[in-house]
């Protein structure tokens, strides 16, 4: 069998989900089983939603371990196989020839009998994973930003028609042009599935999380259903003769009306735009205090959101 019609075949449970998922409410219910991701947690909302709808899992004490680093097999794991879990150890029941073995082995560091070689086969013949100069896939090894976008988009271009384009409006001052993986940083950019900082910055070859993993296949599960993403701060506001709850956004037409919902606890609120801004990178609303206020507390300055089009005028 190709390694096209596995990666179809390895992708059909996954789809499947989302397809049920998307049919869901959007309000994520709490992740009550995850002793350690509260209401608070900046990828509350994300991890909540993932785990209610059955595409991750934790560990067996009831924990998520969201600040645990991801091994580059865990990654394929998820990203092929559809679930956050624990994964160790070797194949049962398997008995393989130490020479075919050798032989057939993928990259020179991945034996056939591990639990990742089905996923591991399937990403490289599909040219997900290329491995190092030397040979080798380094299979727990953590995994950055950068290469777990390309495995993931890669993964699904196909079924979601991606068409990746690099062009110097979806650059990042850590992105250069001539990167390998530019491609995937500005389309992840450009869709708001990942963290941008002020500073026009990413970060791509940040060791990646199990929550950050998490928040960004939520991000992008619900970016097609048409919630965008980023940062909201706070200001006055521009003064509006009908409600205060009001927001700046940089091209959405006055009197639009967005739900925004902080994603460290899952708060929603209903804003009305008034003004334009904020011209912050990686910033998509500024909300007046009072409607920040309703979403966390305006000490703080900044939260992240996901928002969506109620009405237009």
């Amino acid at each position: 069998m190709s390694g096209k019609k596995i990666l179809n075949l390895l992708l059909i449970p996954i789809l499947l989900v989302v397809a049920i998922v998307s049919q869901l409410r959007q309000q994520p219910a709490m992740a009550e089983d995850f002793t350690d991701v509260k209401a608070g947690y900046k990828y509350f909302v994300a991890i909540s939603y993932l785990k209610n709808n059955g595409l991750i899992k934790g560990y067996e004490d009831n924990t998520f371990k969201p600040n645990q680093k991801v091994t580059r097999a865990e990654a394929l794991k998820l990203l092929i196989g559809g679930e956050i879990e624990e994964e160790t150890g070797e194949q049962p029941d398997q008995q393989i020839d130490p020479q075919e073995d050798i032989s057939k082995r993928p990259f020179t560091d991945t034996p056939l009998n591990k639990w990742y070689i089905p996923y591991l086969i399937t990403a490289k013949e599909n040219g997900m994973v290329n491995g190092y100069p030397d040979g080798t896939f380094k299979p727990d090894n953590t995994i950055n930003l950068a290469e777990m976008l390309k495995i993931y988009l890669e993964s699904i271009a196909e079924t979601e028609g991606i068409v990746f384009e690099t062009k110097e409006s979806n650059l990042f001052n850590d992105t250069p042009l001539d990167s390998w993986y530019t491609k995937y940083t500005a389309y992840a950019g450009e869709k708001g599935i990942i963290n941008i900082y002020s500073n026009n910055t990413i970060n791509p070859e940040q060791e990646l999380t199990r929550g950050y993993l998490a928040e960004i296949i939520y991000r992008m599960e619900m970016s097609k259903q048409g919630y965008v993403f980023g940062k909201a701060s706070w200001y006055k506001g521009r003064k509006d003769d009908s409600t205060t709850y009001t927001t700046a956004h940089k091209t959405l037409p006055w009197g639009t009306i967005v739900e925004v919902t902080d994603l460290s606890n899952g708060k929603t609120v209903q804003v009305k735009v008034n003004d334009r801004g904020p011209y912050v990178p990686g910033r998509v609303l500024d909300l007046s205090k009072v409607a920040f206020g309703d979403l966390i507390e305006p000490s703080l300055g900044i939260t992240t959101v996901q928002f969506r089009i109620i009405s237009t005028p």
